[in-house]
């Protein structure tokens, strides 16, 4: 199966932090099929896959000074908690 590196926080919101966001810790890896539902879906089909994304790097992402808990999470891609 073909996977697709994927940035969790998107490169789009680097301003918004003070470390770059564009490290190894940041991204994740997904098929292609739930990369286009990321972009594409409803948000309850979209919500499922970033949290189960977002709690993959959730430990990691500190230890590059991205501090993120999931309310801010799901506001950068306008989906409530």
């Amino acid at each position: 199966m073909e996977l697709e590196a994927y940035h969790l926080i998107p490169m789009g919101k680097q301003g918004d932090f003070e470390f770059d966001i564009d490290v190894p810790e940041n991204i994740v890896s997904l098929c292609p099929n739930c990369h286009k539902k990321i972009h594409l879906s409803e948000d309850i089909v979209k919500r499922d896959i970033l949290i189960e994304a977002y709690e993959k790097k959730r430990s990691q992402l500190p230890e590059r000074g991205i501090d993120i808990d999931i309310t801010t999470f799901f506001k950068i891609y306008d989906i409530s908690d």
